[in-house]
């Protein structure tokens, strides 16, 4: 019955689309099931990994964008789009991202080797800074 809740997210459209098919997709299920149906995490990485695998970074990026938009308080999308920013050598942002994933992970007590990890790649993108 609920075979279609995950998305496959294939190279092929990876390729040529952009996240408006896969938020089409959950938009028409949501209206099937007639209850909001997110898009789940797995999705938005598996589609922004896809797309910068086909050198479309700035399409992977609008992607990540829109994963931290539905999942603001969710340390790992910001530090997918930090990674995204990266791709493109946009170390600013990259590195502003960083801090804001590390400083979620901090406000909501996170294991302290998420924080260890997280001070890490802060500090490599303040390195690209300089």
């Amino acid at each position: 019955m609920y075979a279609d809740i995950n998305f496959k997210v294939t190279s092929e459209l990876a390729k040529y689309a952009n996240i408006s098919a896969i938020q089409n997709y959950y938009a028409e299920l949501s209206e099937q099931f007639s209850f909001t149906v997110s898009i789940p995490v797995d999705i938005y990485v598996d589609f922004a990994a896809q797309q910068q695998m086909n050198q479309r970074g700035k399409e992977a990026l609008k992607t990540l964008e829109q994963f931290v938009s539905e999942y603001p308080d969710y340390s790992y999308a910001h530090m997918r789009l930090a990674q995204g920013y990266a791709n493109i050598e946009n170390y600013k942002k990259s590195h502003e991202s960083y801090v804001h994933a590390l400083n979620l992970v901090k406000q909501q007590k996170r294991d302290p080797n998420i924080i260890d990890a997280l001070q890490d790649m802060v500090n490599q993108a303040q390195s690209k800074l300089q």
